[in-house]
């Protein structure tokens, strides 16, 4: 029935400020409130979150990155001068990995800039009361800070391998017939070069 809620979560205490979805799993969301904390949750299973992460000062907002397993929290704006913006690892709250520090007075707004297309970094774009915009580089060594996967960075790594020959070995030419490893009578090299005969 349209207007009525599909499901209903006691999310907090007190005001929630905000709410993101995490951008590769439909049913997690995070909240973000004046209670203090940002709290992780399945809608499938509303009576009980999935994690807290406890703040000293109530939560403007929190976003999930668009890499990885990471989000960006910012504080309520009218309290203390918290003018940076926190980056955790989504699997230890116990520690922010990065602290984005550089506005001269609260920041009011962050959101994540489209990623060009070929580029491994992202860019945080902040808004602050000092009337500033910055935009913040997050390279690939930030970005495995987020990381809960062995496999991140393997595509960097292998990016970083080069199928190239040994540079005191030379390659054979058209009219070279290949070289038989006396100990075994194989290809040196199989797999990695490929000898083509006329």
């Amino acid at each position: 029935k349209p207007g009525t809620a599909v499901e209903y979560l006691a999310a907090h205490l007190s005001k929630i400020h905000g709410l993101d979805w995490h951008p590769d799993n439909e049913n997690i969301l995070a909240t973000s409130s004046q209670d203090n904390s940002v709290r992780f949750w399945d809608y499938r299973q509303p009576r009980k979150y999935l994690n807290i992460l406890p703040c000293q000062v109530p939560v403007w907002k929190a976003r999930y990155t668009p890499f990885s397993n990471g989000l960006v929290t910012v504080m309520v704006p009218q309290l203390r001068r918290e003018n940076s913006l926190l980056l955790w690892n989504i699997f230890d709250l116990n520690t922010p990995v990065h602290t984005f520090v550089g506005h001269d007075d609260v920041v009011l707004e962050f959101q994540w800039r489209k990623q060009k297309e070929g580029s491994k970094d992202y860019q945080l774009v902040t808004w602050s009361r000092d009337q500033t915009l910055r935009m913040w580089r997050v390279d690939g060594q930030l970005q495995r800070l987020c990381s809960n996967d062995l496999l991140d960075g393997v595509e960097e790594l292998i990016d970083g391998i080069s199928l190239l020959p040994e540079p005191d070995k030379p390659l054979p030419t058209q009219d070279s017939e290949p070289q038989q490893n006396s100990s075994h009578g194989e290809e040196e090299g199989l797999g990695l070069q490929t000898v083509h005969h006329l």
